[in-house]
């Protein structure tokens, strides 16, 4: 089973993003923060299109086997190496 730190609250990134409009800035993490734009991800990313998502996949799809072989036994806390929609995590 896979588990999930949740670092900040719904409640908090709002925060963020207001603040952020405020100062008449967004910040690049707020691009896929709306159930729109995740689907808009999603679809890029299924569909083959975004070339560096599918250069990344291909990677981890060849290598995970050997790079897992090398790694001590046990639970192990990792950084996610794709965020995003999570593929990457969860397969391997």
């Amino acid at each position: 089973m896979t588990r999930i730190d949740v670092l900040l609250s719904e409640n908090q990134i709002a925060g963020e993003f207001v603040a952020a409009l405020a100062g008449r800035h967004l910040p690049e993490k707020f691009f896929y923060w709306f159930p729109t734009s995740v689907r808009a991800w999603v679809n890029l990313c299924s569909a083959g299109a975004y070339r560096n998502f599918m250069r990344s996949q291909s990677l981890l799809q060849k290598y995970a086997a050997e790079v897992i072989a090398h790694l001590p036994k046990g639970a192990l806390e990792i950084v996610s190496p794709g965020a995003g929609q999570g593929v990457k995590d969860i397969e391997h």
